[in-house]
């Protein structure tokens, strides 16, 4: 997935590097699962400025495989962070211009939930966000 989203983020020059276990194995329905994480990543590409960084995580930690998308976007307000995971809701104000139905995030939720997993959204330390995605293995 990281490799696949090389196309995007070189047009802005955003590097995006994963660090984590090679692999896993779990019963899931790949595909939605696959979509699911592209559709964090590519936010994370489309929301972060031309010349920062994404940091992708994967760690098995017990009975869960943690995924995490970290990136130096703009964020979200502590009070909306739930809201991102609401169907036609965003985190931002955005002019009428910019693509998209805020539906990504809410995709995403409803695909970890499926397979008895989380999805969370928290601030990240010196700005941006990070979305967590707990899969139970």
């Amino acid at each position: 997935m990281v490799a696949d989203s090389s196309f995007e983020s070189a047009s802005k020059k955003i590097s995006v590097t994963y660090e984590g276990v090679d692999s896993f194995v779990t019963p899931i329905d790949g595909e939605l699962i696959y979509r699911a994480v592209e559709n964090v990543i590519r936010n994370a590409v489309k929301y972060s400025p031309p010349g920062s960084g994404i940091a992708v995580s994967g760690e098995r930690t017990g009975t869960e495989f943690v995924l995490g998308v970290a990136d130096q976007g703009p964020g979200v307000a502590r009070d909306a962070l739930d809201a991102i995971f609401q169907p036609f809701k965003r985190g931002l104000d955005l002019p009428a211009s910019e693509t998209g139905f805020g539906l990504g995030l809410s995709i995403t939720k409803h695909a970890f939930e499926r397979h008895g997993g989380r999805v969370k959204a928290d601030p990240r330390p010196g700005g941006g966000l990070i979305i967590v995605m707990t899969l139970p293995v």
